[in-house]
This record gives C-alpha cells, sequence and structure tokens, in this order.
C-alpha cells in the first residue's frame, strides 16, 4: 500500500487543475488499523431491537382495542344498575307481579282450608247437639278472613323489602364490577414492555451512532495528519481574492489564502464560511467579474479578511 508522506501541489489556471509538483511516498507492507464504526453485531442487535419495539407497538395496539371492547360490553351491562341508584327495586315488573301472585295464591288456598275446617267445627261442636248462633260464625269467619288478609299484607310487604334489597345488592355489585373494570382499562402495565423495547432500541442506536462517530473520529485524525503533508487546503482555491486583488500570485491573495485555513478555520464560523468557499468559491469569483454590488460586498468582506491577516487591529467584519 502506498503512504503519501508529503505532497505538493499548485493551480493551474491554463489546464484547470493542481500539478503534482513534488512527492514523497513509501510502500508500507505491515499492519492497518480500520477506521471503522459499529460492528456489524452492533448493527444486527440495533435492528433487533428497533423491531422489537415495532412489535410490541402493533400487539399493544391489538391488546388495547379488544380489551376497549370487551370492557364496553361489560360497561354497557353495568351502567344500568348503577344509573338506577342504591334505592332501586331489585326485582323486574314481571317477577314483583309473579311473587305477589303466589303470595296472594298462597294466602287464598290456605284461607279456603281453614274456612272450611272452621265450619266443620262449629258443625262438630257439642256432638252436633249444640246450635252456635249465627252471629258467633260469622264473627269466626271474619276473624279468620282477617288473618288471611293481613297474612297476604305481610307476605307483600316482604316480598317488596325483598326486591329493594335485591336492588341495592344489586347497584353494590354494579358499583365494584365497574371499579374492576376501570382497573383492567389501565394500559400502562401492558405499555411498560412497550417502553422497555422503545428505550432499549434508543440505548442501541446511540451505542451504534456514537460507535460510528468514533470511527469517523479517527478518519479525520489519519485525514488531518496527511493533510498536514499536503500543504494548504486553500493551495491555489483562493479564487475570489485572486479576482480582487488581482491575481493568484499577488501578496495578498496568499496572505488571504493562508489565513483562512489556519487561523479562520479554528473557529466553527470559520470552517462554516471555508466549506461554501470550496463549494461556491469558483463561481461566485466569475460572478463578480460582471456584477459590481457583489463584487462591492465581497470586497469589503476579503479586505477585512487582508486585515486579520495581516495582523492589524481587529475590526468588524463588513
Amino acid at each position: 500500500m502506498k503512504i503519501i508522506e508529503f505532497a505538493e501541489y499548485i493551480w493551474s489556471d491554463k489546464q484547470s487543475r493542481y500539478i503534482l509538483l513534488k512527492e514523497k511516498s513509501i510502500n508500507w507492507t505491515g499492519r492497518v488499523a480500520l477506521a471503522k464504526g459499529a460492528s456489524s453485531t452492533q448493527e444486527q442487535l440495533q435492528a433487533s431491537q428497533a423491531a422489537f419495539y415495532n412489535t410490541i407497538t402493533q400487539d399493544y395496539n391489538t391488546q388495547f382495542g379488544k380489551q376497549s371492547a370487551i370492557l364496553g360490553t361489560l360497561t354497557s351491562a353495568l351502567a344500568p344498575a348503577l344509573a338506577a341508584g342504591p334505592n332501586q327495586m331489585g326485582y323486574s315488573s314481571a317477577q314483583l307481579q309473579n311473587l305477589n301472585s303466589q303470595a296472594v295464591q298462597g294466602t287464598g288456598q290456605n284461607y279456603a282450608a281453614a274456612s272450611k275446617a272452621l265450619r266443620e267445627q262449629q258443625a262438630s261442636t257439642g256432638g252436633g247437639n249444640v246450635a252456635i248462633g249465627s252471629g258467633v260464625q260469622s264473627q269466626q269467619q271474619a276473624q279468620l278472613a282477617s288473618s288471611a288478609a293481613n297474612m297476604a299484607s305481610g307476605e307483600e310487604m316482604g316480598i317488596q323489602s325483598a326486591g329493594y334489597a335485591q336492588g341495592q345488592s344489586n347497584y353494590n355489585n354494579a358499583l365494584s364490577g365497574m371499579a374492576g373494570v376501570a382497573g383492567m382499562y389501565n394500559p400502562t402495565g401492558y405499555s411498560n414492555s412497550a417502553n422497555s423495547a422503545g428505550q432499549g432500541a434508543d440505548t442501541e442506536a446511540n451505542a451504534v451512532q456514537q460507535a460510528n462517530q468514533e470511527g469517523m473520529n479517527d478518519l479525520m485524525g489519519l485525514a488531518t495528519g496527511a493533510m498536514g503533508g499536503l500543504g494548504s487546503v486553500f493551495e491555489g482555491k483562493c479564487w475570489i481574492a485572486a479576482e480582487i486583488f488581482g491575481g493568484w500570485k499577488d501578496p495578498r491573495t496568499i496572505l488571504v489564502r493562508k489565513w483562512l485555513d489556519k487561523e479562520f478555520s479554528k473557529h466553527w464560523y470559520g470552517r462554516q464560511f471555508n466549506r461554501w468557499y470550496s463549494r461556491h468559491g469558483r463561481k461566485v469569483a466569475k460572478q463578480i467579474k460582471t456584477n459590481r454590488l457583489e463584487r462591492w460586498a465581497f470586497q469589503k468582506l476579503f479586505e477585512w479578511f487582508l486585515s486579520q491577516a495581516s495582523g492589524e487591529k481587529e475590526g468588524v467584519c463588513p
């Protein structure tokens, strides 16, 4: 492998290219350290983490949709009991009517049997030889009927009480069920897996980026060392200065070119300008040949560059 230790180029206006003047190189046969970033294993792990995060997120959305459908059905079933409040009737109108009918029918049957037994008893009093006045018999039958009516009323009240007790039980059960639904509806527990997967993917992505940056730094270090033997980055490339100051070999052009490459490039804004200059300097130098306003602006700028390069009192860039 050929390693160039020193090279000197000069710009040729005639040929519009750099011409090699001197070069010193060696043929390297030893080991070479690669200025490399993240390993393939790191990149595969990062891709796997990202894919896992996407899968978990999709599963979470699907699971949450299913839970919403199920819990929505439960909510619809429990909401009426909650809306009716704790003093609701626990029986439906049909159930209440049926229970009351059963109570009345049972009381009527009991009353009929008791009335028959009373008449038989009245008839057999004294062996059947003692007559009981009709008024007494009527009074006894009335008392029996009153007892039957009281029994029927008591049973109906018992049914009402049992119905309201059932209603309160329904309300409490619905309240407890809705609390359970609210707890099940909380997506935080399931989303923890997605959050963990996202954090893992982000951590691995940062590791890959850091490794790549370190590789780039190593590469830039090698390039910087190599550039030390290649001469100035702006060697022969100060097109605007050459146009303003009257040529490539003008001392002012050479002085500004070296200052831009060395002192000015120590600042971030200097490096930004130099990158712009490398890309657009040739085009701008042609434009200011005919554009007087643009030429005036760049002349002020490069005169300020010249003042800085000459070591004059620091001024403000116009």
